[in-house]
């Protein structure tokens, strides 16, 4: 009987042989007349499939789909392929690819991997791996790193781990070695990734990991300079610079050397550093890979000041790879000198630079200058320096000879010129550097203190040396600021103790600022006119007033402090009383200051009546015994008194300025006792430049105090050793 089309196969062969020939026999195994029943019938249907024809598939979709929900299917293979982008065939054809194991982790496999770049780069290290499977494999996972990182592998419980490499270029493969030492089942092993391969890693049949790492090559570093090298209004040497690097710069330089023409001859007996001045360039800025900035450098005391010379900048990065700028001519500042006798000497000095083809000629030249000694009106102790050079170059033999007679000529010279205050104002400089580094590096109390007395000593040189050539009556200011020597010390005292508290950010604060005095110091000096002199002292009265105005706030605060019995009983000893005579006495002061600007036809500021408001009410408050009150006009006094301040010193600048500059000299006298070391009022707040906070004598007294009781209690051994190592902990600089 037929069937009718819908009921019969597509293919027309009855009994479905393909699913036949996969049955097995149930029973009667072992009987030949049953076994050989059944072979004939599976023959039969093999023989069937001749009869097989290939038919269009006919899934009926449509009859179960009306609504054509199916081609959302469609819709997302092709987002996920746009959104794949040049990633969508490897990883559609990864679907159809076979695979030789499973990839995963099984649960009871531990596999950490993860890379670690190169220390220069910064970066941090990648997790590719880790635990039991707690972060997902990805099996096509592409990696990009700097070459030169470092891959680290560590399997444990696992059967058989192996780590396959392939190198991406070439396609050789290997297999990485294991430690020897490893445990069974356990794998560790390391990979400096100095160029781009794929990795599989395999563990108990299971591939565990499969990444495509990209070794990326550093890129070579860049310099060159920033515009022209000038020559500043102080004689300084400008050379500006711009350089970059994918990691950012470890060191840049500046080699500057004599140009080839303006030699002598070669000297073989030069030694390192005789034939180059090496200037390291800085490498702070907002973006340490691209740099843009200039290296200021006085240069004018160098043998080669008024030579030809040649400078090239050299940049180094992480990786140890070099760059190197053009050449540029340049001929570096000389300094001028008024002393016809210091200028021929510095001269010759120069010709000692170019090479032993000038030593002849500069022996003759010291000998004529020491002929006619009157003539010159020359001192013996600069006779007997140039008869001392003359000599020592006479019978040099080697470089480090004429370096020596270099060294002594700049000092005659100098002893010529200015008394020595040049020489002396060099030596303070190298302290301070020296210092500054110490303090950087956490040097121990002992050697800061010993910096510290010879910085303090070279700043008494400086100072008397200053003085001797100072006019008669000059007044030492800097930026308008009375300074002297005690000033200078009572710093220095500041930035040791500050050193040894450990407060490394406010010793250098301070340092900085005793640089700027210093450097302040050494301009012109010259008689102050009477206007400066007036401002001077008004500025003086005024630090004076603010002193003793925020000494009152300080009391005034300690009072409000107290209990409401220790109150009263201030009350009943007259405290509020003394407190509101002294608050009365300020006011007065200050009105006299006011007048003396008026008498000598001047405008007294605004700020004076303001200031002299908030003290009358704070007054009033003391009186009535409300601290509360006195202390918040009293800030209100301090305010006004400080912009009083500042309009003071710009005046005094600018009347500076317009007079020729800062003038410094001899003292006058001690300077105002209540005044800091920079000769501005000893404010109860921190001095702020905005970055680091320097403390006042008060926070420094406290912190004194807590440092001893800190190391009181780390030396008592009853003391609990946790306790203890927690008390070495709180002591320990960081």
């Amino acid at each position: 009987m037929s069937s009718s089309p819908a009921a019969r196969p597509a293919s027309a062969v009855a009994h479905r042989p393909l699913s036949t020939v996969e049955d097995q026999l149930v029973t009667g195994g072992g009987d030949p007349l049953t076994e050989r029943l059944w072979r004939a019938h599976i023959d039969r249907q093999l023989a069937a499939f001749g009869a097989l024809d290939p038919v269009v598939p006919r899934p009926r979709v449509a009859a179960h789909d009306p609504y054509a929900l199916r081609g959302l299917v469609f819709i997302g293979l092709v987002a996920g392929l746009f959104a794949a982008g040049a990633d969508a065939p490897r990883r559609l054809a990864a679907i159809f690819a076979p695979d030789t194991g499973r990839t995963g982790i099984a649960t009871d496999i531990a596999f950490d991997a993860w890379i670690t770049p190169p220390a220069y780069t910064g970066g941090a290290p990648i997790i590719m791996a880790q635990a039991r499977g707690t972060i997902p494999l990805d099996p096509t996972r592409a990696i990009a790193v700097p070459a030169g990182s470092k891959l680290t592998l560590r399997i444990d419980g696992a059967t058989g781990p192996r780590v396959e490499r392939q190198k991406l270029d070439t396609g050789e493969a290997s297999e990485l070695a294991p430690d020897p030492d490893a445990p069974a089942g356990a794998f560790s092993g390391e990979i400096e990734l100095g160029a781009s391969e794929r990795l599989r890693i395999f563990a108990d049949g299971r591939k565990i990991g499969d990444w495509e790492i990209t070794a990326l090559p550093d890129v070579a570093p860049s310099i060159a300079f920033d515009g022209e090298i000038e020559e500043t209004a102080r004689l300084t040497t400008k050379i500006p610079f711009t350089g970059g690097d994918d990691y950012g710069l470890v060191a840049a330089e500046a080699w500057i050397r004599i140009a080839p023409d303006a030699k002598e001859g070669d000297d073989p007996t030069a030694e390192d550093g005789d034939e180059e001045i090496v200037l390291n360039l800085p490498l702070t800025g907002k973006d340490p890979k691209n740099l843009k900035s200039a290296v200021f450098e006085d240069l004018t005391a160098h043998p080669w000041a008024g030579l030809e010379v040649t400078v090239q900048l050299n940049a180094v990065d992480g990786a140890g790879q070099t760059a190197t700028s053009e050449q540029r001519r340049f001929t570096l500042p000389q300094r001028h000198f008024a002393n016809p006798l210091a200028r021929a000497i510095v001269e010759q000095r120069r010709d000692l630079s170019r090479g032993p083809g000038a030593i002849p000629r500069v022996v003759a030249a010291l000998e004529a200058f020491t002929l006619a000694p009157e003539r010159f009106d020359m001192k013996g102790a600069v006779y007997l320096g140039l008869r001392s050079a003359y000599w020592r170059l006479m019978q040099s033999r080697v470089r480090a000879d004429v370096t020596g007679v270099q060294a002594l000529l700049w000092d005659i010279a100098l002893s010529l010129e200015d008394g020595g205050v040049t020489a002396a104002a060099e030596n303070v400089r190298r302290l301070q550097k020296e210092l500054q580094k110490a303090i950087a590096e956490g040097a121990s109390d002992a050697e800061i203190a010993r910096l510290t007395e010879q910085l303090r000593q070279a700043m008494r040189e400086l100072m008397q040396a200053m003085a001797e050539n100072a006019p008669p009556n000059s007044v030492p200011l800097v930026d308008g600021e009375t300074i002297d020597a005690q000033d200078l010390e009572a710093m220095l005292d500041r930035i040791e103790e500050m050193a040894k508290l450990g407060a490394k950010d406010a010793a250098q604060e301070l340092l900085d600022q005793l640089q700027s005095m210093m450097e302040g110091m050494s301009g012109p000096m010259a008689q102050p006119s009477e206007e400066e002199q007036r401002l001077a002292e008004q500025l003086a009265e005024l630090n004076r007033i603010v002193k003793e105005q925020e000494k009152l706030r300080d009391k005034t605060f300690r009072e409000d402090q107290k209990t409401e019995q220790e109150r009263a009983d201030s009350r009943a000893a007259g405290e509020d009383r003394k407190m509101a005579d002294a608050q009365d006495q300020l006011e007065q002061n200050l009105d006299g200051v006011g007048r003396k600007i008026e008498e000598k036809g001047g405008e007294t500021p605004k700020e004076y009546g303001q200031a002299g408001e908030a003290m009358d009410k704070a007054e009033k408050a003391l009186r009535d015994g409300d601290t509360a009150e006195a202390l918040a006009q009293q800030e209100a006094a301090l305010e006004k008194l400080k912009a009083a301040q500042d309009q003071a010193r710009k005046a005094l600048a600018a009347e500076q300025k317009k007079n020729g500059g800062t003038r410094v000299g001899r003292s006058m006298g001690r300077r105002n006792p209540n005044t800091d070391p920079a000769g501005r009022p000893e404010a109860n707040g921190p001095i702020d430049n905005g970055s680091v906070k320097v403390p006042t004598e008060r926070e420094t007294q406290r912190a004194r105090e807590i440092l001893d009781e800190l190391r009181k209690r780390s030396g008592e051994q009853n003391r609990p050793q946790i306790e203890r190592d927690y008390l070495e902990r709180l002591l320990r600089r960081f």
